[in-house]
Order: structure tokens, then C-alpha cells, then sequence
């Protein structure tokens, strides 16, 4: 069956309270679904209005969680069972295969089981609250001397934890500070030979740099040796 608008479907719920009263006929819906028990809805009609119409008002209100649309797979049936209803006939055409119960004419409304299966909102399952431990509560509250006893050796336990963390690291020394572990007369050899080293080192500069003072001074020692050689 087609689906109609919600304002199509006010349109012609209107039109089906319309009319004259001695048009109007009170009408039962009695709906069947397996499994379910749905009461039956009463509705008083125009006589000239259409079962499809009436159908289609019926399901939009009954039907609201499913969507409020008559499904495809209705079968709209009279006083016979096999029968099923054409619903483009009006009221009026259809009067005498209406059965009469509790002193109206009744319309069953055969529906398939899926038509009501709506899936279940499940709840939010509880939180558990915390249950406290066996040791947490004989730490609390100590019942006898064996319990205060403990709580003390964990309570010192803890602060010495505490300060050994506070304590003041001590300082290494920086890489490359320390000296080679060597004797002092080691040392003092070393100096010597390097100062020698440095004075050797000046002296062969300077002989370089006036090699004919050098010359001259030595032959003028031998002449005044020779001179007091041969003095009497």
C-alpha cells in the first residue's frame, strides 16, 4: 500500500468525521497479530469513505513506533476469513460482509508478527562500586596488637622510602680533572729535562744567528794563550 503524508492523512481524517449523522457508521477494527493481543478500535465514518483511507488513519495512530504506515502484508478481511476486502470500496458497498460484534460492524485487520517487532532499548548496565580489600581495612582500622604492630613497620617502612628519596645526591667529579697518578720525583725529572731541553734549545738559535763572534772569540783566546806562553 502506498504511504501517504502526515498531512495528507489529516486531510482525510477530516473528511471522514464530515457528513451528515445519519451517514455515520460506527466501525470496529479488530486487529490480529501472532502472538499479540491488540484491542479493537472503535471509529465512527462516513459510509461513502474508502476502507484504504480508513485503514491508513487507523495505522497512522496505532502503529506510530513502526512508523505509522499499513504494511504491504495486511489482509483485510470481512465475516469470511478467506475473503479478502478490496480497499478501494467504500463502506457502503461492503456494508453486508461487515459481521456485527458488540453492536458494531467490525473490519479485521490480519497483520504478519514483524509488524510489532520493535527492537528493545536495553538499559545501561550498574557500575560496581569499589569493595574495599582485606588489607586496605585492617590498615584502617586496626583490631588488635598484631594489625597496629604491622601498620607501624609499613608506616616506618614508607617514611624511610620518603627520606632516602629526599637525601641530597653527592657530586662526581667532572671527566678530565683528575691527574695521572705519578711520583714526584717523576715529575720533578720531567721538569728538568724540559727546562734543559728549552735552554739547549735557545743557545743553538743564537750560534746560529752570529756564527763569526763565535769564530773571532776563539781566535783571540789562542793568541793571548800564547802570548803568556811566551812571556818570561
Amino acid at each position: 500500500m502506498a504511504a501517504f503524508s502526515p498531512r495528507t492523512l489529516q486531510s482525510r481524517q477530516r473528511k471522514l468525521m464530515r457528513g451528515d449523522c445519519q451517514n455515520k457508521i460506527f466501525l470496529g477494527i479488530a486487529c490480529k497479530v501472532p502472538g499479540r493481543v491488540v484491542p479493537t478500535t472503535g471509529i465512527c465514518v462516513d459510509d461513502k469513505v474508502r476502507i484504504g483511507d480508513i485503514l491508513r488513519c487507523w495505522a497512522a495512530n496505532i502503529l506510530k513506533e513502526q512508523g505509522g504506515h499499513l504494511p504491504m502484508a495486511a489482509r483485510v478481511t470481512g465475516a469470511s476469513n478467506t475473503d479478502v476486502l478490496d480497499l478501494d470500496a467504500t463502506l457502503q458497498q461492503i456494508r453486508r460482509k461487515l459481521p456485527v460484534k458488540d453492536g458494531r460492524l467490525t473490519l479485521s485487520v490480519t497483520l504478519p508478527a514483524q509488524a510489532f517487532n520493535v527492537p528493545l532499548v536495553t538499559a545501561p548496565k550498574p557500575v560496581p562500586r569499589p569493595v574495599a580489600s582485606v588489607m586496605s581495612v585492617s590498615l584502617n582500622k586496626p583490631n588488635s596488637a598484631e594489625d597496629k604492630v604491622r601498620k607501624a613497620v609499613t608506616t616506618s617502612k614508607v617514611h624511610k622510602i620518603i627520606a632516602k628519596a629526599k637525601a641530597p645526591v653527592a657530586k662526581l667529579p667532572a671527566a678530565g680533572i683528575d691527574k695521572p697518578n705519578v711520583s714526584e720525583s717523576l715529575l720533578a725529572a720531567k721538569t728538568d729535562a724540559c727546562t734543559r731541553s728549552a735552554a739547549d734549545a735557545k743557545e743553538d738559535e743564537k750560534s746560529e744567528a752570529n756564527p763569526v763572534d763565535a769564530v773571532s772569540g776563539s781566535e783571540d783566546e789562542g793568541d793571548l794563550a800564547r802570548f803568556f806562553k811566551d812571556t818570561p
